[in-house]
């Protein structure tokens, strides 16, 4: 009598220690879910079926498919067991940090073939980006700000450099400034040149025309800028200079204005010599006179008014109180011609300023009462 036993595979009769390998040699059939389950996270069966592979198909894996919920021997390509891009090509659109084909040239976008697909998904959603960089610049300023002064006038200023370090935008992991700390602040006054601080005293003597100062400020090497993973971008800004800054005084010679009584005299007689003390014993006005200027005599009909301006500035040709009150300037001196005739010029015209200029002096020809402003124009 044969022997035959098909003994149960159970835990009570079989035990698979850790250190054991179990071989499962010629056909293993699992007849049903029941014998040989895998769970998913619900609980769930997962069938495990391993048929119709075709032996002319490469890259078969096993692979989870959620929507059957089952394990699948199915092609990596399609089914994104590989991970890699299966199709030789290039991205031909602009998607997100991947850049599609140059315009009108095929294939010089993107390289898609045999990338992983977590490297092309990265690549799309988290580009690299790169900062925008500002480089380091100073502005300059002074107090009082008054830019225009008399010639030989000892002005006593303050000047303030305010120092812009520049700046990485995003700083991705730097301080955000594209310098260094200033070093030096340097002023040239005149052509002469300081050091000192933020805040400078400045104090010189005016001359005639522009009295530049400029300001620079030295600073020190910069950070490395980095992009938005951390690598290098350009390179760090070596120690340096700002573009200077630069503000302009003005010297200027005022011009003057008066009115001189007659002493009740006829019209044209008693007018007043063109000296020098008439021009520094009247009304001084520190703008420039190379336009229009605007006069306020207030003068009565006996006096004579007069005014005076250097003699760099533009010669006036007109006067004018309004459309119907105005004229010509120039002529003879007579009482019977223009409001007021030539210009005279008067030299060793001085002040406690400056000294020896030259003055273009006009005159009235009559006594004129004027309560109006005059302006003295020009054309």
């Amino acid at each position: 009598m044969s022997f035959f036993s098909r003994p149960n595979l159970e835990n009570l009769q079989f035990k698979q220690t850790t250190d054991v390998l179990l071989g499962l040699s010629g056909q293993t059939q699992i007849l049903s879910t029941s014998g040989f389950t895998l769970s998913n996270d619900a609980g769930g069966n997962i069938i495990v079926t391993a048929s119709g592979a075709s032996s002319s198909t490469n890259m078969y894996v096993l692979t989870y498919r959620h929507d059957l919920q089952k394990i699948v021997l199915a092609s990596g390509a399609t089914a994104g067991g590989s991970g890699f891009y299966p199709y030789d090509e290039h991205a031909s659109v602009d998607v997100g940090g991947i850049t599609g084909n140059v315009s009108g040239v095929t294939g010089t976008g993107y390289y898609l073939y045999n990338q992983q697909i977590v490297d092309i998904l990265h690549d799309m959603l988290v580009p690299t980006l790169y900062p925008t960089i500002t480089q380091p610049s100073s502005t300059f300023s002074i107090d009082p700000t008054t830019l225009i002064y008399q010639v030989g006038d000892i002005i006593n200023i303050t000047g303030t450099s305010v120092f812009d370090r520049g700046s990485i935008t995003p700083p991705y992991g730097t301080s955000g400034f594209t310098s260094g700390e200033a070093i030096t602040y340097e002023y040239i006054i005149q052509g002469i040149t300081y050091t000192g601080n933020s805040v400078y005293d400045i104090s010189f003597s005016i001359t005639g025309g522009s009295n530049t100062i400029l300001n620079n400020v030295y600073y020190s090497q910069g950070e490395q800028p980095l992009n938005s993973t951390g690598g290098t971008y350009s390179t760090a800004l070596p120690s340096g200079v700002t573009t200077g800054s630069t503000l302009t005084i003005t010297g200027i010679y005022p011009y003057f204005y008066g009115k001189v009584a007659s002493g009740g005299v006829g019209a044209g007689l008693n007018r007043p010599s063109s000296t020098a003390a008439l021009i520094t014993g009247g009304t001084s006005v520190l703008e420039t006179s190379d336009g229009t200027i605007s006069i306020d005599y207030n003068s009565t009909n006996d006096d004579y008014i007069w005014f005076a301006i250097p003699t760099a500035s533009t010669f006036k040709t007109k006067w004018y109180v309004d459309t119907i009150n105005n004229g010509n300037i120039g002529g003879s001196v007579s009482s019977g011609g223009n409001l007021f005739p030539d210009l005279d010029s008067v030299t060793g015209v001085s002040t406690t300023y400056w000294s020896g200029q030259t003055y273009q002096l006009y005159i009235s020809n009559y006594q004129t009462e004027l309560t109006e402003i005059i302006e003295f124009r020009n054309t």
